[in-house]
C-alpha cells in the first residue's frame, strides 16, 4: 500500500503550457537572478518535471501555467520512488524531481542526483512548520536543503465515535481486549510493524533490533490468535466500507478515511497518537542535470505556496507544510489540517535501509498464525 494516495501513474509526456524554446543555464548562480528580479514573462524555455501524476494535474497547474505562459512544462510520471531512482540512474534527465522522504529523497541526495536548494529563492520557505525542517533531505547531514516539502499525510487511528466513547490516544489502544473482533489492521508490513513498535514504546520504530522485531511480531500474533482483528485491509475504500457496514469499530487509518466515512454519513473520526506520527512527506528538488534553473525555481516556488497547498488540502485531503496555508482554508477543513501543529515526533513512513526482508517475513508469520 502506498504511503501517499496517488492516482494511477502512466509514464507519458504531457505539455501544460505553450512553448518558447529558450533554455536557461543551470548552476550559474550569478546568471540566475532571484525571483524578485526576474519577471514571470522573462522566465521561459522548456522545463522537464519527473513526478507522481498528481504533481501535474491540469487543474492544479493552471495558476502556474497562467503566471508563466512562456514556460513549456513537460511532465513525465512515475509510479514508485524506486522506479524513479532507477530511471534517473539509467540516464533519464529532468529539471525538477518529485521526491518523498519515506521513499527516495535521501537516496537521491546520496547518489548526487539533486543539487542543494537556494532557499532564498523560495518565497514561502520561512513560513514552513518547523517540524518539516527536521526531515532527511529537507535538511541533510551537510546542513543543505535538497527538498522543498509541499504536502504530507499521517497515520493514526480512525474510530466510530458512537462505539468508542473515549478518544484513543495510543497505538496500544488497537490491542486493547475491549475491542476484540472490532479492529481493522492494515495489511502492509511497513506501517503495521511501525505501529506495533510504537505501541510497545520503542522510540525508533524503523531501526529495530532482532529482539524488538520479535516482540512486535509476538504482539500481533497474540492479538490475532485471541481474535482481536476483524480483518486486515489493504486500501482506503476497504476500510471506509468496513466502517459503513459496522464491521469494525476502530483501526489504523488516515484523515482521508474519516472524511470519506463522514461523507457516507458515518460517525468516524481520526486522531493522531502520543507515541509519534508516522508521516509521509513529498516535495520537489532540482536535479544535478537541470537545464533551466530559473524555471525550476519558479515551479518549486509555486508548489511551495499557500495557494497550491490549499488546492491539495481541498482536493486530496493532504496536509500542508506551510502555516500560512491554514489561513486560506474553510473553517471545517482548517480544523482537520491544524493537526499538523500537534505533530511532535515525526517518523518517516519508511522501511529500514537494511533488514526489510526480516520485516516481511515477520509479517508473513503474523498472517499465517
Amino acid at each position: 500500500m502506498s504511503t501517499k494516495s496517488r492516482g494511477l501513474a502512466i509514464l507519458t509526456l504531457v505539455v501544460l503550457a505553450l512553448a518558447v524554446p529558450v533554455l536557461a543555464a543551470c548552476g550559474d548562480e550569478e546568471a540566475s537572478p532571484s525571483p524578485s528580479a526576474t519577471a514571470p514573462a522573462e522566465v521561459s524555455g522548456e522545463l522537464t518535471l519527473f513526478a507522481y501524476e498528481d504533481g501535474f494535474v491540469p487543474k492544479y497547474m493552471k495558476p502556474f501555467k497562467e503566471a508563466y505562459p512562456n514556460v513549456d512544462l513537460r511532465a513525465s510520471a512515475y509510479d514508485s520512488g524506486d522506479a524513479a531512482i532507477a530511471k534517473m540512474r539509467a540516464g533519464f534527465e529532468a529539471d525538477v524531481i518529485n521526491l518523498c522522504v519515506e521513499e527516495n529523497a535521501e537516496q537521491a541526495v546520496r547518489l548526487g542526483l539533486v543539487q542543494p536548494l537556494d532557499v532564498s529563492r523560495l518565497t514561502h520557505w520561512d513560513e514552513m512548520f518547523p517540524v518539516f525542517l527536521t526531515l532527511p533531505a529537507v535538511t541533510a547531514e551537510d546542513g543543505q536543503h535538497y527538498l522543498a516539502p509541499v504536502d504530507a499525510g499521517v497515520t493514526g487511528i480512525v474510530y466510530d465515535t458512537t462505539k468508542v466513547t473515549e478518544k484513543p490516544t495510543s497505538f496500544m489502544d488497537l490491542f486493547d481486549p475491549k475491542y476484540e473482533g472490532q479492529v481493522a489492521m492494515i495489511d502492509y508490513p511497513v506501517t503495521a510493524i511501525q505501529v506495533g513498535a510504537l505501541a510497545l514504546g520503542y522510540e525508533d520504530p524503523i531501526n529495530l533490533t532482532p529482539e524488538q522485531l520479535d516482540a512486535v511480531k509476538n504482539l500481533y500474533i497474540e492479538a490475532k490468535q485471541r481474535g482481536q482483528f476483524r480483518t486486515f485491509f489493504s486500501n482506503d475504500s476497504e476500510i471506509v466500507a468496513l466502517f459503513h457496514t459496522g464491521e469494525v469499530t476502530i483501526g489504523v487509518g488516515y484523515p482521508g478515511n474519516a472524511l470519506d466515512s463522514q461523507r457516507e454519513g458515518d460517525p468516524v473520526e481520526f486522531t493522531i497518537c502520543k507515541e509519534g506520527q508516522i508521516v509521509w512527506t513529498c516535495g520537489y528538488g532540482i536535479s544535478k542535470t537541470c537545464k533551466n534553473i530559473d524555471a525550476a525555481y519558479a515551479l518549486i516556488d509555486y508548489y511551495l505556496s499557500p495557494e497550491a497547498q490549499a488546492f491539495e488540502v481541498n482536493e486530496w485531503s493532504y496536509f500542508p507544510t506551510l502555516e500560512t496555508t491554514l489561513d486560506l482554508l474553510d473553517p471545517k477543513v482548517r480544523v482537520q489540517a491544524e493537526i499538523v501543529r500537534e505533530w511532535g515526533n515525526i517518523i518517516p513512513a519508511a522501511p529500514p535501509v537494511e533488514g526489510y526482508d526480516e520485516w516481511i517475513r515477520a509479517w508473513q508469520e503474523v498472517k499465517r498464525s
